[in-house]
Formats: C-alpha cells, sequence, structure tokens
C-alpha cells in the first residue's frame, strides 16, 4: 500500500481493498448496462473496468477482474471480483488454499471514503505507527460499506414493510406486550427479596474516576463493556473490560499502545493476543479482542474518541446487532432507541402472538423494528423490557430448588390473578430453552 500523503492520494484511492468471500452477491457489469442512469452504466461510460488500480502497492490491469455492483445495496457499490485467482496470484497464496468456488471481491478505496477520511487516516497511522495505515484502512472501508449497505437496506425494507402486518402488531401486540411487561415489573418488584434486585451496572463507579469527565470516553467505554458482554454475567464482563483499560483513558491509549516510539511497543498481533487473554473470563475474549481493537479505530476517526448515537452507525460498530446497540444507545443518550430485541425478548414477543392468534407470518424482523421500534413501543415500559425479560430468564436458569425459581413461580401466579392468559405467557416463555 502507498504512504498516505497527498502525493500519493490518488494511488491511495485507487486502492484495491477485499471486502468479502462472495459466491454471487454481486451482479456483473455488462453491456446492456451502457448508457443507463445506473452506477454500472455510469462505470461503463467512465470506462472504470480500464482505469489504472492497485493491489499491494502493485499495479494491477483491471480487465483480468470482473467488474460487477453489489446486490447487497440499493446504493450499488461498484466491485471487482477475482473470478480468475489473479489477485490470489499476487497475494501470492497457494492455490491449494484457495476454497473451491469462493471468489473474492474488491472494492476501491474511493468507492466508500473520502479524500478527507483518507488524510485522517493517514494522520492517525502517522501518529502511533505508520504501518498501521493499512489496518486503519480496512476497518474504515468495512464500516463504511456497512452504513452505505445498510441504510439502503433499511429504506428498501421500510418501503417493502406490509402495512397490514405493520398495523396489526401495533393495534394488537404492542399494547398486550406493553401490558405484560408493566405487569411483570410489578409483580417482581412485590416479590423479590432486596438480595435478588434486577441490577444495572454502575458505570459512572468506575468510569467517573477523579480527574475524569470526558463524556465521550464515557461513552466509548460504556459501550464497549455491551461489547465484549455475553453469555457471563455483567459483573464478569465489566471486570474483564476494567482490567483491560487499567490506566487508560479511553481508545486512543488502546491502539497507543502500538506506538512506534513506545518502551515496548506491540505489533498488531500482539496486541490482540494481549487482549484476548486479559478477556479470557468473558465469552467473546478472542472477537472482544479483535471488535475492541477495531472499534477503537472507528471511534478516534469518526466520533471524536467517543461512540456514535446514530442506531445504523452504532450496530455498524463491531459485535454491535441492533439489540446491544440499543441498549447502548439508551444508556448514552437522553433519547430512546428502542428495545435491545435479544432471544428472550423475541421468544416472549412470539409466545404472546400465539396466544393472541397473529404469530403467522411474525418474523424477527417484525418484532424488532414494528414491536419493539422507537417509534412503537412506549419507552416508560421499552427502557427496562430487556432487561426485567433477561433477568427473569436468568433466575428460572437457576436449579428447580433456589429461591431464585420459587420467586420466578410466585410472579406467575402473582400475575395470574389479575390476567390469566399473561400467566400462561410467562410460563411457556419460562420453559422454553
Amino acid at each position: 500500500m502507498h504512504s498516505i500523503e497527498e502525493c500519493h492520494l490518488d494511488k491511495v484511492k485507487n486502492s484495491l481493498i477485499p471486502i468479502a468471500k462472495i459466491k454471487d452477491f454481486y451482479k456483473r457489469v455488462g453491456e446492456e448496462d451502457s448508457g443507463k442512469p445506473t452506477r454500472a452504466g455510469a462505470a461503463l461510460g467512465r470506462r472504470e473496468n480500464e482505469k489504472v488500480a492497485y493491489f499491494n502497492g502493485e499495479k494491477i490491469d483491471l480487465r483480468l477482474l470482473t467488474m460487477g455492483t453489489s446486490v447487497n445495496s440499493s446504493n450499488k457499490l461498484l466491485i471487482f471480483a477475482d473470478e480468475k485467482k489473479h489477485l490470489s496470484k499476487v497475494r501470492r497464496c497457494k492455490s491449494k488454499r484457495v476454497q473451491s468456488g469462493t471468489t473474492w471481491s474488491y472494492i476501491k478505496v474511493q468507492e466508500v471514503l473520502t479524500d478527507v477520511e483518507i488524510l485522517a487516516i493517514g494522520k492517525l497511522a502517522g501518529e502511533i505507527s505508520p504501518p498501521l495505515q493499512i489496518y486503519f484502512l480496512l476497518v474504515a472501508c468495512k464500516y463504511k460499506q456497512y452504513i452505505m449497505e445498510r441504510t439502503s437496506e433499511l429504506v428498501a425494507s421500510q418501503a417493502r414493510g406490509n402495512a397490514e402486518r405493520r398495523a396489526r402488531c401495533t393495534t394488537t401486540l404492542v399494547p398486550k406486550f406493553e401490558e405484560l411487561i408493566q405487569h411483570i415489573r410489578t409483580a417482581t418488584i412485590d416479590i423479590a427479596t432486596p438480595k435478588m434486585e434486577i441490577l444495572r451496572l454502575t458505570w459512572e463507579d468506575w468510569v467517573d474516576c477523579p480527574g475524569n469527565h470526558n463524556y465521550a470516553s464515557y461513552c466509548f467505554h460504556i459501550a464497549m463493556i455491551m461489547l465484549v458482554s455475553g453469555s457471563k454475567g455483567d459483573r464478569i464482563c465489566r471486570q474483564g473490560y476494567t482490567n483491560t483499560m487499567s490506566g487508560m483513558r479511553g481508545p486512543k491509549d488502546i491502539l497507543c499502545l502500538m506506538k512506534a516510539e513506545g518502551e515496548r511497543p506491540l505489533s498488531l498481533c500482539g496486541l490482540a493476543m494481549a487482549l484476548t487473554e486479559i478477556l479470557r473470563p468473558t465469552s467473546l475474549y478472542l472477537s472482544g479482542a479483535i471488535s475492541m481493537l477495531d472499534a477503537s479505530v472507528l471511534s478516534c476517526l469518526y466520533f471524536g474518541g467517543g461512540f456514535p448515537t446514530n442506531e445504523i452507525h452504532a450496530a455498524g460498530m463491531e459485535q454491535l446487532a441492533f439489540k446491544k446497540s440499543r441498549i447502548i444507545l439508551n444508556s448514552i443518550t437522553q433519547t430512546f432507541h428502542g428495545v435491545g430485541c435479544d432471544v428472550h425478548v423475541l421468544n416472549l414477543v412470539r409466545v404472546l402472538a400465539r396466544e393472541l392468534g397473529v404469530a403467522s407470518g411474525l418474523t424477527d424482523g417484525h418484532i424488532t423494528h414494528h414491536v419493539c421500534g422507537k417509534d412503537v413501543i412506549g419507552e416508560d415500559v421499552g427502557y427496562y423490557a430487556n432487561e426485567i425479560v433477561g433477568q427473569l430468564k436468568q433466575w428460572w436458569s437457576k436449579p428447580v430448588t433456589s429461591k431464585e425459581r420459587e420467586v420466578c413461580r410466585e410472579i406467575v401466579k402473582n400475575i395470574g390473578t389479575k390476567n390469566e392468559m399473561f400467566a400462561r405467557v410467562l410460563e411457556k416463555f419460562l420453559s422454553m430453552r
């Protein structure tokens, strides 16, 4: 890769970045696209497939690759597929290691990054270690590609949405789901003992330590604890992250462990392995370490050391699906962003829908957007829905004779005195594996 400097900017912009191993998610650009007011038509008009490109610093003849447009995006990103395995040879890959039937696709840096973004990547890498610019470019390109594709996908999905399905969710399922959650919360408060409080991490206990009043870093820390969380308890994940961040204020401090002029600089792989070992008590130790590094790069490049407040941008950060991104955004902003739809919330809504007779054709997407979306469910219920449903399921996973199990049974009985259908729903939900 050419060094990111003003004099090399055009070469960097025309460098090919691998984006995925693909089979058929791209549409070939052919003569039939010529003259059409589309991305493919414009690419043919510019004779894009005959222009200069670079890969690993070497000039590449684009006529050896197949030009296409990504079908994952209504914006139709222009990609180049290596169907003849030409770039595999440039990458010095042994042919026997290339999976049969698998094609690598590439995208020009300029397709997703602006000149300003490219120069910002060069500046950040220059402040830490210049060779990191390749890694930073890969992370930024993948992120921007996701944002462009997901934004187009979401708009298209909403346009295709079944109006009858949305209306059925809004008028039937949402009010009953809100009422059920309120009943569960009331019964839980009445029955649970003090030692069984539903606890959320008290972020301020450690984030707002003396001398640290950087709100951007505060948001980043909350997001990262959620990122490394998995099947382990909140406190275990919190402890793993605090061990990782010991003595560091924000994302740039993590990256600066690779600073070339440091006393004991780490390589990218070395830092990833070090983070992996620290996070090993959590369930996402290897993927969590890599994701933490990628998220740190994006935080420094795009969010001033903080975290995005847009749901799609937040979901584009590593390992953050809509569930986690919504919970994070509900924690770091003053605006309700919807219920985090993990498997427990999805299962509870499905059981309720079957009881109400509206389960036919109900998908995870319907539940996420038409039942638990920020513009659908009330924030007075939505803020704690994920937490209380998850807590009940954690209690139910305890031994049959445990106090937690007994409390769950009492909650079901309590709700049954007010609404028998809700009691049946909760009983069926708790018995699900």
